[in-house]
């Protein structure tokens, strides 16, 4: 179990440096993307994410591998890799009802990756670009809610 986790979280970190792309198209493999070549340092990890449908394409068939990565976005590739049912209503006023990745916002904080205390003025910004500090914090919150041991290794380090 521990092992698949890692295996899990490293698939995740390998596909982080990359970028992630998200739209209501699955199924899909890097071959697909246009602009993410076979000789691609990140391709094959691309490709398996694609294939387990955490990442698709942007509109036009492009991955955009040198792009930032969106909260929103995010959000919404970590909710794709646990698939689960838990929802917390978000308060946050700048997400509407009829936001694109609001079921993934929602899903965050049930399982914990996003934490309240984080943002101020019930403000999340969907759509600004995550710092690595803040994709460190969320993996680290996802691989506690994934397994418990992960949260007592990381209350040692």
């Amino acid at each position: 179990m521990l092992d698949k986790l890692l295996r899990k979280a490293l698939l995740i970190t390998t596909i982080l440096t990359s970028a992630f792309t998200f739209s209501a198209v699955t199924n899909v493999n890097a071959a697909t993307f246009t602009d993410v070549k076979t000789k691609h340092w990140a391709y094959s990890s691309v490709e398996q994410a694609a294939k387990k449908g955490y990442v698709a394409g942007f509109e036009g068939g492009s991955f955009k591998p040198m792009g930032n990565v969106t909260r929103a976005e995010f959000a919404t590739f970590l909710s794709r890799t646990f698939d689960g049912n838990d929802r917390v209503a978000e308060p946050f006023t700048d997400v509407p009802d009829s936001h694109w990745a609001k079921d993934s916002i929602e899903e965050g904080l049930a399982l914990g990756f996003i934490q309240l205390n984080d943002f101020k003025n019930n403000s999340f910004e969907p759509n600004k670009a995550m710092t690595r500090q803040e994709i460190s914090k969320w993996l680290s919150n996802t691989l506690k809610a994934s397994n418990a041991e992960y949260g007592e290794i990381i209350a040692i380090i």
